[in-house]
């Protein structure tokens, strides 16, 4: 995978953070691991893997990336794990993932309902 543009919130997920990259720099974290979709938001991305796992980096503001911290480099949505995973989407600050029965797993900002979930929550920092 190639990523360029603003790091500055690692939100490319090659370990840096920095304004803009202006030339495409390869990304290895998931070399060989079987990378299926990437979504991007404001400052955050969500990588979802071949066999459903689901990776987030950048800003967690929100809690957009499903985990306790910010990070320039890929994590593992922990609370996703008994999920297969399908497809995954992003909006400015929240995230969302559908898994293979259709349902769908939303966190991140919420003040605008735009999660979905019934509720006008400023931050959603576990996926539900």
């Amino acid at each position: 995978m190639l990523c360029w543009g603003n790091a500055k919130d690692g939100q490319l997920g090659i370990g840096l953070e920095r304004n803009l990259l202006y030339e495409p720099r390869y990304c290895q974290v998931f070399n060989g691991r079987g990378l299926k979709d990437v979504a991007c938001g404001g400052q955050h991305s969500i990588f979802l893997l071949q066999d459903g796992s689901v990776y987030t980096c950048g800003s967690n503001s929100c809690g957009q990336l499903g985990q306790d911290k910010p990070g320039t480099s890929p994590e593992l949505v922990a609370a996703l794990d008994t999920q297969t995973i399908r497809m995954v989407s992003c909006g400015r600050a929240h995230s969302m993932a559908v898994n293979e029965q259709g349902q769908v797993f939303a966190w991140g900002a919420g003040e605008g309902g735009q999660l979905g979930l019934g509720t006008s929550e400023v931050a959603v920092r576990i996926p539900r």
